[in-house]
């Protein structure tokens, strides 16, 4: 039995015992209660083990209510008896439905989703929902279902039907609703709209934030608080205390906010303990030499002045030129291609050609890399340079060396400046040499260097957020008894 119904039952019990106590002349109520206890029964006779003490016990009720010369004490002890058996034979159930957009962030759910599969009170459902792709020729319709890994059972979002299921609690990773300009998720799940059919939308960010503190309207505090859908939501997951502080500075309830780190971070760990299968033809390219993991963001290309920014590109592109026995695996931002086709058709070609020149291995030394999964590249790689992005954060909590394509970090970031490389640096190309043969003066500051700025870093953030959730949950139900029926 689902927890809310279970809630309803036992809320229906204490109000039929307490209109029976107080009525002065019972006989003008008992075909009221009657009902009331048949209706009961008919639910608990639903559940796939029906609760048969509880069944009698309600049945007995019936029959000594006929009695109306009686006194109400044993009348108690029934109702007592039939509490106590309730709370014994009713297996109390959550409904928890995850609804992922896009197949490359649902590592940011995936933990969860485990402890949900673990957690013996828990049913849980994985909803992949359709998006589209926003550009200037339109909106096209978008759907990723068919790419999730085989383990991960999913339901098609036709045919789940979330205003008749009303899930206990929803999960998502994307909560832009109107407010994004590359992607948006089909009205139906935008959270104005959830938060009708659940009593726990919970906001799990997508990436992992910066460990700068987030300047006012910043895209750190826009995606991981600031958006106007916070308010439709019940909790959001934050990377650590910096965070919430930042969003209750903000305006965000001190409630709705839970610093109890990233599931990201969670599948980082696992795959540290298990490994990764490599993409074909991979391990060849790789095997024996320094793999460099370039990674351009989004605003890769507005850094700085459109063409040096694409001087450096080929210049990184030809890293494995001048770093002996290396190759450089290149993974761009998964919206790239969306965005320079809203933002610069003429971009969009040149960027089209390299990525076809490098299939055809005019760039011998270098993998392309767009899939989905962003872990077998970060698990191969020995060098990242990129910007402060989800990828950047995962090799440092891998305590890889890092170079930075943006200029020194801000004084004010939780991590030291100096723990990084930066390509703004005269010497940068045999800063990589050197790299490439291990030597690497700033190993030292990288150790450990998220720990107290992150939570949770030791893997066990998916449990923490569900066990958080749940009791968040059974407080706002028992708060509304009396007002639940």
């Amino acid at each position: 039995m689902r927890y809310r119904e279970y809630m309803k039952l036992k809320e229906l019990l204490s109000l039929v015992k307490q209109v029976l106590g107080r009525a002065s002349d019972r006989k003008d109520i008992i075909a009221h209660i009657s009902d009331s206890l048949a209706l009961i029964n008919s639910l608990l006779e639903r559940e796939t083990h029906p609760p048969l003490k509880t069944i009698r016990k309600i049945h007995e009720l019936q029959r000594f209510l006929g009695e109306l010369d009686s006194g109400t004490e044993y009348c108690d002890d029934i109702f007592n008896e039939i509490e106590l058996n309730l709370e014994e034979e009713i297996q109390i159930r959550l409904k928890v439905v995850f609804l992922p957009y896009k197949v490359s962030m649902w590592d940011s759910l995936e933990s969860i989703y485990f402890a949900t599969l673990e957690d013996d009170t828990c049913d849980v459902q994985v909803v992949p929902i359709p998006y589209y792709k926003l550009s200037g020729e339109g909106a096209e319709p978008c759907y990723e279902g068919d790419l999730f890994p085989p383990e991960i059972p999913i339901t098609h979002y036709s045919a789940y039907d979330i205003e008749a299921d009303r899930p206990d609690i929803i999960f998502v990773h994307n909560i832009y609703d109107r407010y994004n300009t590359l992607t948006r998720v089909f009205d139906q799940y935008h959270t104005h709209n959830l938060k009708k059919y659940t009593d726990m939308l919970v906001y799990v960010p997508y990436c992992l934030f910066t460990f700068v503190p987030p300047q006012p309207s910043s895209s750190t505090e826009t995606i991981a608080y600031g958006l106007p859908s916070v308010a439709n939501v019940d909790k959001v997951v934050l990377l650590g205390d910096y965070l919430a502080n930042a969003a209750v500075k903000f305006g965000i309830p001190t409630h709705k906010v839970l610093p109890l780190g990233s599931p990201k971070v969670d599948k980082l760990r696992r795959l540290q303990e298990t490994g990764v299968c490599y993409p074909k033809g991979w391990n060849q390219k790789i095997k024996g030499k320094t793999v460099f993991l370039l990674d351009t963001h989004l605003s890769f290309f507005s850094i700085g002045a459109l063409l040096d920014q694409v001087e450096l590109l080929i210049k990184l592109l030809n890293i494995p030129n001048f770093v002996e026995n290396s190759v450089l695996i290149w993974r761009p931002h998964p919206l790239l291609a969306a965005f320079l086709k809203k933002q610069s058709p003429m971009l969009l070609n040149y960027y089209n050609d390299l990525v076809r020149r490098i299939g055809e291995n005019e760039y011998s030394n270098v993998i392309f890399d767009d899939s989905p999964d962003y872990f077998p590249a970060l698990m191969a790689a020995n060098v990242y340079i990129g910007i402060n992005t989800s990828l950047m954060v995962a090799s440092l909590l891998s305590e890889k060396p890092i170079v930075l394509l943006t200029s020194r970090l801000e004084d004010d970031s939780l991590v030291s400046p100096d723990t990084f490389y930066y390509v703004s640096e005269e010497s940068w190309m045999e800063r990589l040499k050197d790299l490439s043969k291990g030597v690497d003066p700033k190993a030292l500051k990288r150790k450990g260097a998220l720990e107290g700025i992150y939570s949770n870093i030791d893997g066990t953030s998916g449990q923490k957020i569900l066990n958080a959730v749940k009791e968040a949950l059974f407080m706002k139900y028992e708060s509304k008894e009396g007002d639940i029926l």
